[in-house]
């Protein structure tokens, strides 16, 4: 009989620690999910390590940068695309605080019921307008100019410092 129970205890003990080990993996799930599913060697998800799925829009519709399976494309404007780089990021990563690295996971489709379902990605719209960060742009270039042209004023305008006195 002691044979028995120790047998059923056992089998209770590896049941327990199967379960205890599942659960762990579903609060990991729940909580990492989205960072595993978006990971750079996710090929539904990126091609070579770079996202190949997902729109990026500005509030008012205008596409800043898009990717539909092999092909990534930015804004047609090149004034826009220039003015909202820094806020857009390039898909290799190199500026890191761009809303493609930032939104990967939303761009990707990223679901945890379903994982990465959408082949085209999301879409993804940000607050700041493309033409809003375009005149910007050009109101600093305008004042960088007032700025150079003040500075070559004042050069041209000061007078000569005298020689310094032979010690």
């Amino acid at each position: 009989m002691n044979k028995v129970k120790r047998r059923a205890m056992s089998a209770l003990l590896v049941a327990v620690l199967v379960l205890g080990g599942i659960g762990v993996y579903i609060v990991r799930y729940i909580e990492h999910g989205a960072e595993w599913a978006t990971f750079a060697a996710n090929s539904s998800v990126y091609t070579s390590g770079v996202l190949s799925t997902g729109t990026l829009t500005d509030r008012s519709g205008v596409v800043l940068a898009t990717a539909n399976g092999g092909s990534r494309s930015y804004a047609e404007d090149a004034a826009v695309r220039t003015a909202c780089y820094q806020a857009v990021g390039d898909y290799t990563g190199n500026v890191g605080t761009g809303a493609l690295k930032a939104f990967s996971k939303q761009l990707s489709g990223y679901n945890p019921i379903t994982g990465t379902y959408a082949t085209d990605g999301h879409t993804v719209a940000l607050t700041p307008a493309g033409q809003t960060l375009l005149t910007g742009a050009e109101d600093l270039l305008r004042q960088a100019d007032a700025l150079a042209a003040a500075v070559h004023t004042a050069a041209e305008a000061a007078p000569e410092l005298p020689e310094p006195p032979e010690a």
